[in-house]
């Protein structure tokens, strides 16, 4: 059994729990949620926090993603498609970062063009994001896509295509499903 630990227990909001629970909901693994009071003492330094099936404890949401890709089969087959989802994983939880900030976003520094012709080329060859089969790369990047367009707008099929469509899509995997449609919103 997997343990995910985060504020409330997730109840409140998934936050970076979401893409932790997504991928352990998509590979079909039983996992608990608890809160972060219920944390043992370790060396990981803030939530989410995972328990692995071994008992050992690690932090980190693309590190934990990666971790989880590898271990169910998640992370890509080949190892170009194993370094592309790593890459992938970082990629996103730079967008993520980047989006929260004021400033670093915004059409006279084109941040978000750059970013979204990435992933447009990306998906130009393949159906998902590393290959034709989704990986953690596609569920960390739906968590980082779904805060994009809560924050900046829906992602212009005109322009962006593939991204657009991927995100559709996405939307529909039923596990996505599952933790969209739970009561809980996504960000607080």
């Amino acid at each position: 059994m997997i343990t995910i630990y985060y504020w409330a227990a997730m109840k409140k909001f998934q936050g970076r729990g979401f893409p932790i629970a997504l991928a352990l909901e998509f590979a079909g693994v039983p996992y608990e949620v608890l809160g972060n009071d219920d944390l043992p003492e370790s060396f990981c330094f803030a939530v989410p926090i995972v328990k692995l099936s071994t008992g050992q404890l690690m932090s980190q949401t693309p590190m934990i993603m990666d971790v989880l890709g590898s271990e169910f089969g998640l992370g890509g087959s080949t190892p170009a498609e194993k370094v592309d989802c790593k890459q992938l994983l970082l990629d996103f939880n730079d967008m993520f970062d980047e989006v929260q900030k004021d400033g670093k976003w915004t059409a006279e520094n084109g941040r978000q063009d750059k970013w979204f012709a990435l992933v447009e080329k990306r998906l130009q060859a393949s159906k998902f994001l590393v290959s034709s089969e989704i990986t953690v790369a596609d569920l960390h990047a739906f968590w980082v896509a779904s805060l994009i367009v809560m924050k900046k707008g829906k992602i212009e099929p005109e322009k962006y295509p593939k991204f657009a469509s991927w995100f559709s899509e996405m939307s529909e995997v039923s596990a996505v499903k599952k933790l969209t449609t739970n009561g809980v919103q996504i960000f607080p």
